[in-house]
């Protein structure tokens, strides 16, 4: 069989989920789902939180942290939350879902706009695939059915990673889908 070249925006994309294999970013919204933008952000862990901001990091215990738009932390740059526990998740304390405070795998990044503070919660399409499943569907579901489920979210989180649905953000989905 002979081998063909990629049309250039192919070949283009092709690369840009290689760049980002395995990790999905997803755009976290408001309460409601209703904006992008956040007024402030109130975080909290178990374990603690690591805020990165450039080349400094600082630790926090496990009290709540509130973030606002003119945070002096933003000073340098975009802000970078981690967990000090390996396979913890942060809880979005300011956060309110139908199910109550949302709590995230992964990393957290916050940079501001003229608005308030963006969310960007970046996780490996694994982490992903197994939060969303259970949101889509019971577990007491017939075990065929929940496997189609899992490849539903799965090839459509590939394909949203190929397009990139935010742009401005440099995020691939919403927590709404």
């Amino acid at each position: 069989k002979e081998e063909t070249e990629l049309p250039e925006e192919e070949a283009e994309q092709e690369q840009q989920v290689t760049a980002v294999e395995g990790q999905i970013r997803v755009l976290i919204k408001t309460d409601g789902f209703s904006h992008t933008v956040h007024n402030a952000v109130t975080i909290q862990a178990e374990s603690g939180i690591r805020i990165t901001a450039g080349e400094e990091s600082t630790e926090y215990g496990s009290e709540a942290i509130t973030i606002a738009p003119d945070d002096t932390a933003f000073q340098g740059g975009n802000l970078t939350i981690e967990t000090l526990a390996a396979e913890e998740k942060i809880q979005l304390v300011s956060l309110n879902r139908g199910y109550g405070v949302p709590q995230y795998r992964g990393t957290l990044e916050l940079f501001t706009t003229a608005e308030g503070i963006v969310i960007i919660n970046e996780l490996t399409l694994e982490e992903y695939v197994y939060a969303v499943v259970p949101s889509e569907m019971m577990s007491s579901y017939e075990s065929e059915a929940l496997k189609v489920q899992d490849v539903c979210a799965r090839s459509y989180a590939y394909c949203q990673m190929r397009e990139m649905g935010y742009p401005e953000y440099n995020a691939h989905v919403d927590d709404s889908v």
